[in-house]
C-alpha cells in the first residue's frame, strides 16, 4: 500500500470508531429511557391490577412511547453491529489487499449512520408524545364561563392583576 491509501485507510479506521463510539453513548441513553419508560408502565398495570382492572387513560399514550423507544433500541442494535462490520473490514483490509473490503466497510458506516438518524428521529417522536401526555384533552378546553388560556383577557381599567383574588387550579 502507498502512503496515501494508508493514511486514508486510517482515516477511515478513525471515523468508524468514533461512529461506533457516538452509536455507543446513543444506545446507553435509548436503553435508559426505555428502561424508565418500562418501569412506568408496569407501576400502571400494578397500579391498575389493585384499583380492580381500571386502566389508566395516559397508558395508552405510554405504550406508545415504549413502542418508539423500543424500536429505537433495536434499531440501535443493528447499528452498533453495522460499526463493529464495519471496523472489521477495515482491519482485514490491512491484512488483505482488496479493495471490495473499503467498499463494504463505508457502506456499513453509511447504513449505520441513517440507523443512527432513524433511531434520533424515533426518540424525537417519543419526546413529542410525551408533551402530548402532559397536555390533556381537559386543559385544551375552555371551562364555561371562562376564556380560553391561548386568549388574554386583560382586566378591567382601575382593577390590576394583584387586587383579584387567585382560583385554585386544583379546586376548580
Amino acid at each position: 500500500m502507498s502512503i496515501t491509501q494508508t493514511t486514508q485507510l486510517l482515516q477511515l479506521v478513525l471515523n468508524s470508531a468514533i461512529m461506533m463510539t457516538i452509536a455507543l453513548a446513543w444506545w446507553g441513553i435509548v436503553m435508559i429511557r426505555l428502561e424508565a419508560i418500562s418501569a412506568q408502565l408496569q407501576r400502571l398495570h400494578q397500579a391498575a391490577s389493585k384499583t380492580g382492572g381500571r386502566v389508566s387513560p395516559y397508558r395508552h399514550g405510554i405504550r406508545v412511547r415504549y413502542r418508539l423507544t423500543r424500536h429505537s433500541a433495536l434499531i440501535m442494535h443493528y447499528v452498533l453491529l453495522a460499526m463493529i462490520a464495519s471496523l472489521v473490514c477495515l482491519t482485514l483490509r490491512a491484512l488483505i489487499n482488496t479493495n471490495l473490503l473499503i467498499t463494504v466497510a463505508v457502506f456499513l458506516v453509511v447504513l449505520g449512520s441513517a440507523g443512527i438518524l432513524v433511531s434520533v428521529t424515533l426518540a424525537l417522536l417519543e419526546f413529542y408524545h410525551l408533551n402530548a401526555l402532559e397536555v390533556t384533552p381537559a386543559d385544551r378546553l375552555p371551562r364555561p364561563g371562562r376564556p380560553p388560556a391561548a386568549i388574554a383577557v386583560a382586566p378591567p381599567p382601575g382593577h390590576s392583576p394583584a387586587r383579584q383574588p387567585s382560583r385554585n387550579p386544583i379546586a376548580s
